[in-house]
């Protein structure tokens, strides 16, 4: 089996260790390739988009320039492990995360021409769509394959930090991942406890930047490599007195502690989420998209439904029009919302519909 190992590369203090672990592999039969200074969902969409197009590879193997794999066997281990096992078209395995002391998702590894579908959100960028019977998990095998951040840069840890409050808010996206809100969070208050624990200075950015992005200071488009704003920022802090620094923090930190646990997430996703979605339509006019209109009501403002059978089209479902999915490309709304238990075929029919630049894609289950 011949892989494309591919690696994406912003400035990481750890990309020679990176490097290094990758060409010291006992499986020979490989490509390392670079992705060099991308936006994070560009990168992503050029490495799959390289990997599908290219019929020269079996297994797609990702690792990050902040991950140095542990053991020189571990592509043989891989490749053995997709050869005994050909239904598996995507293998997660966990990491070591250095900030946070414990194993973390994860390295992925994936199958050509398998039930693996990319996905087109910004947030989570390695959030792909596979069947549970083709997907394996491994905590305990090959895991912890890498070692994450052992040696971030102080912006390294700004940019962790900052990346860690945005996947708790999840802003812009209608439908939340509430157990990845939760971790996230959590592991915001472990970076504090970190910070006061050692005083490490990159517990301490990292920290404030997942403290500024859950205060709304942050988003998605500010990771982007190539931005000064978030360097900048940093080096201002830098020049600013500790106790000053952490004020602000501090306080929004401990307003938290006040609100019950439950109710934190909720809190947070009211300050800072639109309270109405318009830039949007819904994939599947049938009663899953009725239910969907039902449930999210008072929030979302469909601009239409889309239906891939002939005689919805023209119709309507409470005054919101029907069309054939052709409407997407003349009309292409920011969010696509699939109301349908179709929903695998049809992620992938968005994605043949916009090869370039494809819009937020969520999945309404009901």
């Amino acid at each position: 089996m011949r892989i494309l190992v591919s690696t994406l590369y912003c400035g990481e203090n750890e990309f020679e260790a990176c490097c290094h672990a990758i060409e010291h592999q006992t499986y020979r039969d490989f490509e390392h390739k670079i992705y060099h200074h991308l936006p994070n969902l560009e990168a992503h969409e050029r490495l799959f988009s390289d990997f599908e197009q290219s019929a020269d590879f079996d297994l797609l193997i990702k690792i990050d320039a902040d991950m140095v794999i542990r053991e020189n066997t571990f592509f043989e281990k891989v490749v053995s492990i997709f050869k005994e096992n050909p239904a598996i078209d995507l293998m997660e395995i966990e990491l070591w995360d250095c900030y946070t002391d414990r194993q973390i998702p994860a390295i992925n590894a994936i199958r050509a021409r398998s039930s693996y579908q990319r996905t087109s959100d910004a947030i989570f960028t390695d959030l792909g769509d596979v069947p549970a019977e083709n997907r394996l998990y491994d905590k305990d095998n090959l895991a912890p394959a890498a070692d994450h951040c052992p040696d971030p840069s102080d912006l390294q840890a700004f940019r962790y930090g900052v990346h860690k409050g945005v996947k708790v808010l999840q802003k812009g996206r209608l439908i939340k991942f509430v157990e990845s809100a939760r971790g996230h969070l959590e592991t915001v208050n472990y970076l504090r406890q970190k910070w006061i624990n050692s005083r490490e200075l990159r517990y301490l950015y990292a920290w404030l930047g997942a403290e500024q992005a859950l205060l709304g200071h942050w988003q998605i488009e500010h990771l982007d490599i190539g931005g000064s704003v978030l360097p900048e920022h940093l080096e201002n802090l830098k020049k600013r007195e500790n106790s000053e620094v952490l004020s602000e923090a501090k306080e929004f930190f401990e307003l938290r502690q006040v609100v019950p646990h439950q109710d934190v997430l909720v809190l947070l996703w009211q300050q800072h989420d639109p309270m109405l979605f318009q830039d949007i339509c819904f994939f599947g006019a049938s009663s899953m998209g009725k239910d969907a209109l039902a449930a999210f009501k008072g929030r979302v403002e469909p601009q239409f439904f889309v239906d891939n059978d002939p005689s919805k089209w023209g119709n309507e479902i409470e005054g919101i029009s029907i069309y054939s999915p052709e409407k997407l490309q003349q009309n292409p709304p920011a969010q696509i919302l699939i109301t349908s238990i179709y929903h695998t075929e049809i992620r992938q029919q968005i994605m043949d519909l916009f090869p370039d630049k494809t819009p937020q894609i969520e999945i309404y289950h009901g």
